[in-house]
């Protein structure tokens, strides 16, 4: 999303071989100290070019969106500005300090906008990213993707390890997964499916380097998976009107007797289903439909590292089938143009021997990687909310950008 360049303060050693004016072979060596601020061009550019041209818009810069950095500094320095783009999408700003600095840019779509872009859903153009500002760098160049309220998206996703009651031992099984209708119509939830995507996202050769799956793990033709579980229902049995939420726990229980600081799901909309699974007769259960069941056998379980889409209805069989040597599984296509949401989660640590494949995903489908609730934090990752509408409803942040969409919260399933 933007260029890498060198941190401030960086030093250069030049050295000149002078012959006339000095002794023959005599070397002067002089230091150049970089500035510690440059004037910046920022451009904010969208990849979606069809709502560019929806709007009328010249070309991909988008005009007249605001832009605001600000100085992320070790030492407690403070630093900000903003701007608003003009026409070509170019934001210029003097004197901002080398270093690292928190940038959003944000581009609210007027009602008549909207109309015109209607047909693709979008509601405005925004992004959270980070960029680095040094004196080789004065242009930087940020996506700014839009904003669509789509249909069905994953609103909340909590899957935390819990101290045991008996003080032993890690408790996995109190998450859940929230789904919300972003939507303007009612939802049939029937046959739809909750899955976990193909997740080898670390490059660790030889065994396994990131060259060797990208082809599966950033297909532009949709999410490679084994674990998929399908709402119940015949068709209509389960509607979602606009701005409601369902819950889908991997076991809809009270967990506090397990683990203290678990959560009561025994009011969950549904639970998933495993071999050797626990049961609420109360509560609608979720039907196996992948190619295996979760090796943990309780249902579908997610880790805080993965990739989570959510589906309109497939067939199983009738899916297309890889087996990525030197994996010896085999993993079933989803395709793109059955895909509602796809989120990938990754709590990634500096790693130089292990870092994390880029992309991780293929952009059509989600850009970046959001980052997980501590594992045992107990808390969730929930997505933004982009606007209220004039009903008390909210319009959720979508813009296939897993990094910006989501931030860290309290739980609250059902509650949004």
């Amino acid at each position: 999303m933007f260029h890498q360049s060198l941190s401030r303060g960086s030093l250069f050693l030049v050295s000149i071989l002078l012959i006339p004016a000095c002794e023959f072979g005599e070397i002067i060596t002089y230091e150049l100290q970089a500035p510690d601020a440059v004037d910046l061009e920022v451009r904010a550019i969208t990849p979606d070019s069809a709502v560019a041209q929806a709007l009328g818009w010249s070309g991909v810069g988008v005009p007249g969106a605001r832009v605001r950095i600000a100085l992320d500094d070790e030492d407690g320095g403070t630093w900000a500005d903003e701007r608003v783009t003009d026409e070509a999408g170019v934001a210029s700003f003097a004197e901002v300090p080398v270093g690292s600095h928190a940038i959003s840019i944000e581009r609210e779509l007027s009602p008549e906008e909207r109309e015109a872009a209607a047909a693709l859903g979008a509601v405005s153009l925004l992004v959270d990213d980070r960029i680095h500002v040094s004196a080789f760098s004065p242009v930087v160049e940020v996506l700014v993707p839009a904003s669509v309220r789509r249909s069905l998206v994953i609103s909340e996703f909590h899957f935390p390890v819990h101290l045991a009651a008996n003080q032993v031992g890690s408790y996995h099984f109190g998450g859940f997964i929230e789904l919300y209708n972003n939507g303007d119509t009612t939802i049939y939830l029937d046959g739809k499916i909750i899955g976990q995507g193909f997740e080898v996202l670390l490059d660790m050769p030889p065994l396994q380097p990131c060259n060797v799956y990208s082809h599966v793990r950033a297909d532009p033709g949709g999410i490679w998976s084994i674990v998929w579980e399908r709402f119940p229902g015949s068709g209509t049995d389960h509607p979602l009107a606009p701005g409601e939420a369902v819950v889908i726990a991997t076991d809809a229980i009270d967990h506090r007797p397990f683990a203290p600081s678990a959560l009561d799901l025994r009011t969950a909309d549904f639970e998933f289903r495993g071999p050797g699974d626990v049961d609420n007769p109360a509560v609608p259960d979720m039907i196996p439909d992948g190619l295996l069941p979760h090796p943990l056998n309780r249902g579908l379980l997610f880790a805080i590292n993965g990739v989570a889409f959510v589906a309109d209805p497939v067939v199983t069989e009738t899916l297309e089938r890889i087996t990525p040597a030197p994996i010896t599984r085999t993993y079933a296509r989803v395709p793109v143009e059955k895909l509602l949401d796809v989120v990938v989660f990754y709590e990634v640590e500096e790693s130089p021997e292990f870092p994390l494949c880029q992309p991780v995903s293929h952009p059509s489908i989600n850009r970046g990687t959001a980052q997980p609730a501590p594992a045992w934090s107990g808390l969730s990752v929930h997505r933004k909310v982009l606007t209220t509408l004039p009903d008390g409803s909210v319009v959720l942040q979508h813009t296939r950008t897993s990094s910006s969409d989501f931030f860290v919260g309290p739980p609250s399933p059902g509650a949004l």
